[in-house]
């Protein structure tokens, strides 16, 4: 298993103190608390390192089922997976809507603005990695990750196959939510030690990429308000994502480097996110139109960078560079 630093959490000590306080006014002995005790744990705050399904608390309730039948199509492809019948590799894009766009979809649904992009991909990443595998889903953050991982979306067949390569872009999301950027690298390395545990794969940790959605950032700063009791729950400018982007970023890179001194060839990092900055650090709305998804130049750009850092990964693997 890759030894990672992972900073500290603060959600969860607020989910234990949650915890905590239903068990002194929540009859347990008695069905009627019981049924109370499940209703309130619903509302207790996800945390982004431990994993967890979709819940009220990060999703509408209309849009759980639809969400597990999103998994559930995940999780089946992911069954069909074989090992490259000869010697070259596979590759898997893992994470959350914006890899999930290489589908066509936004949580298991046609998009317009995904039109193109799985032909992009088989003519792209998957002309030198043929039958590229995605595995994602729309507004996801680490922690439902860590579940859709744990509970299916990596098969036996991927489990055994020393030569997968996972492409991981995950925690932005944590982000829109209200998490710091520490609970947040907490949350994405949690997701990299769980690859590394469960599989052989080669783990390509992509930077989290550039978002300008303003009004998303303001909500993000009243969620992290409630969540830790004041406005200053952590040092970047809450009216923009991209301090939070950039610390998390650092913090990965320097996990990935205390990783490769270890002499652990398995995971490396990639960033991709210079392709979308304009100039004066302005998200360039030409290849992301909403500030937080490329369109189909931005991910044709994206592709040709990924494929670079995917052959350095495997390079790298295979003791080359």
């Amino acid at each position: 298993m890759l030894d990672l630093y992972m900073p500290g959490t603060s959600l969860i000590d607020q989910k234990k103190h949650l915890a905590g306080q239903e068990a002194t006014f929540l009859p347990a002995s008695s069905d009627h608390g019981r049924r109370l005790a499940q209703r309130w744990r619903k509302f207790l705050p996800e945390a982004a390192h431990i994993s967890s399904p979709r819940t009220p608390w990060s999703a509408a309730k209309a849009r759980i089922p639809a969400w597990h039948r999103c998994h559930e199509t995940m999780r089946e492809d992911a069954e069909t997976y074989a090992p490259a019948s000869n010697s070259t590799y596979r590759i898997a894009l893992i994470g959350d809507s914006i890899m999930e766009s290489w589908r066509g979809t936004a949580f298991c649904n046609r998009m317009r603005r995904c039109v193109g992009l799985p032909a992009l991909l088989r003519d792209s990443l998957g002309s030198r990695w043929p039958h590229p595998l995605v595995l994602a889903i729309a507004s996801d953050q680490t922690q439902h990750l860590l579940w859709r991982l744990q509970n299916g979306e990596i098969s036996e067949s991927m489990r055994r196959d020393p030569r997968l390569v996972a492409v991981l872009l995950i925690g932005t999301n944590n982000l829109g939510r209200g998490f710091t950027a520490d609970e947040t690298t907490s949350g994405v390395l949690e997701v990299v030690r769980l690859l590394s545990r469960m599989t052989q794969a080669t783990i390509v940790l992509h930077a989290l990429l550039p978002r300008a959605d303003s009004a998303r950032s303001r909500k993000a700063k009243r969620a992290r308000v409630r969540a830790h009791g004041d406005g200053d729950s952590d040092k970047h400018d809450q009216d923009s994502f991209m301090p939070a982007v950039r610390h998390v970023n650092a913090q990965l890179y320097n996990a990935t480097v205390w990783s490769l001194l270890l002499q652990e060839r398995r995971l490396y990092f990639a960033d991709c996110g210079h392709l979308f900055v304009a100039k004066a650090e302005a998200v360039d709305a030409q290849l992301m139109p909403d500030r937080l998804h490329p369109n189909v130049a931005g991910f044709s750009l994206w592709a040709r960078c990924l494929e670079r850092e995917i052959d350095n990964a495997i390079l790298g693997r295979q003791g080359r560079n």
